[in-house]
């Protein structure tokens, strides 16, 4: 996000086997830096961002109205039973298209769909640099069985040289990346989300 020019603070917690103590502690520190002012009138922030939901953090945000804006990556999710995913300053992303489709068929307008996304570079850098991908084999290749990654499920990677191995996986991953961003532009013009 500080890529994007947005201006973020970081509150570094493990929500690994957090006690009720932690949790509480966790609140009052992020209730405290959400009640900061810029002005007499304006909050400091515009909203908060956590990579997973989690209800305690929603609770705060709706208790100081603030946007809480979570990407889910982990499916099923059991946070996502708690009461407070209803939560109208809630803006949930879910990789699972089917949980979204869950949450949206039983009344929840809070939870959307987004395909998961990657860092761009890294994996051109990766794919440019990589001087072992012949040595790969179906079986190490990243094949998905979700119903919306079918980009990976008939490709196979035996039998070519190192030149189409990179350029298939190139391909590969720009088509997903084509279809990440389609998808984040539908949502924000349909005004889903100001995400981005």
């Amino acid at each position: 996000m500080k890529n994007e020019g947005h201006l973020c603070d970081v509150l570094d917690f493990s929500a690994i086997k957090m006690s009720d103590e932690d949790i509480a502690s966790f609140s009052k520190v992020l209730e405290d830096k959400l009640c900061e002012k810029t002005s007499e009138k304006e909050t400091k922030y515009d909203a908060v961002f956590s990579v997973n939901f989690f209800s305690y953090i929603a609770e705060v945000c709706h208790r100081q109205n603030i946007r809480y804006i979570c990407y889910n990556v982990d499916s099923p999710l059991l946070n996502m039973q708690h009461p407070s995913v209803n939560y109208k300053t809630n803006c949930i992303y879910t990789f699972d298209s089917s949980e979204a489709k869950h949450f949206n068929n039983n009344g929840t307008d809070t939870v959307h769909y987004l395909p998961l996304c990657t860092n761009t570079k890294r994996v051109q850098a990766l794919i440019e640099n990589s001087h072992n991908l012949s040595d790969l084999t179906d079986n190490d290749f990243i094949k998905s069985n979700l119903p919306e990654q079918t980009a990976y499920k008939n490709i196979s990677i035996k039998n070519i040289n190192l030149k189409q191995k990179k350029q298939l996986i190139s391909e590969t991953i720009i088509k997903n990346i084509i279809q990440c961003r389609k998808t984040i532009q539908y949502k924000v013009h349909h005004g889903i989300s100001s995400l981005i």
